[in-house]
């Protein structure tokens, strides 16, 4: 009968942040990327946000490094916003990548 022998998740971190390091790659390849959270279609957190560039009751464009997000809809309301983090609330319609 064999053995089945099994590397244990801390031991597998380990040995991928090494091999990760000896590349020169970040350990979370996907941590200068936006975060972007949707309510349904009634609220939308996006975290990663480095600006706004146009703001309206039914459209709002926001900078999220190297691209551009764009959220459609109506009576949106910015609910909170601070240094990375912003929170529309409103009815959201269509949501693009540019």
């Amino acid at each position: 009968m064999s053995k089945k022998i099994k590397l244990g998740k801390e031991r597998a971190k380990e040995k991928f942040k090494l091999f990760g390091s000896a590349l020169g790659i970040n350990d979370d390849p996907f941590s200068k990327l936006a975060q972007i959270n949707l309510k349904g279609d009634r609220e939308i957190i996006i975290d990663g946000c480095c600006g706004i560039i146009e703001y309206s009751d039914c459209l709002i464009s926001i900078n999220i490094g190297n691209s551009t997000l764009k959220v459609m809809g109506f009576d949106f309301i910015i609910s909170d916003y601070s240094e990375s983090n912003i929170t529309v609330k409103g009815n959201i319609k269509n949501i693009e990548f540019c």
